[in-house]
């Protein structure tokens, strides 16, 4: 394809959110390429396609990202009032179990696994920092 001049602003933006759209439809690199071309009339190179697809991959980055952080805020908020509930009714077994689900929620707890090995074997083991 042959290089057209430099997009604007909103130009590169509409660009970036169709090639989102395209890549949420499940559509290959390679087959946008085309679309573009074809359907939008963009006169890009593929090394510029590329470029959009980079972009739009972080905007998916970054909106899991949002909803993860927002997901874990929810799930703090609603254990720390079981909690408060519960030691107000003096449940401490509840106050227990929901005490041991924030310390999941936090990484804090470890798994404990019994194996038996026969021969050679190499073992990783990712440990949670519990830092959030």
């Amino acid at each position: 394809m042959p290089k057209e001049n430099k997009s604007t602003e909103a130009e590169y933006d509409s660009r970036v959110a169709t090639i989102f759209d395209l890549m949420v439809k499940g559509i290959t690199d390679r087959d946008m390429c085309q679309y573009v071309a074809k359907v939008e009339g963009w006169n890009v190179s593929k090394r510029q396609v590329d470029r959009y697809i980079a972009e739009a991959n972080d905007l998916f980055a970054a909106e899991g990202a949002k909803h993860v952080e927002k997901e874990f805020g929810k799930a703090k908020i609603r254990l720390e009032m079981l909690f408060e509930k519960s030691l107000k009714i003096q449940d401490y077994k509840t106050c227990l179990a929901i005490a041991k689900e924030v310390s999941a929620l936090f990484g804090l707890i470890t798994t404990k696994a019994d194996v038996n090995v026969k021969g050679d074997i190499t073992v990783n083991i990712n440990r949670a920092s519990g830092k959030r």
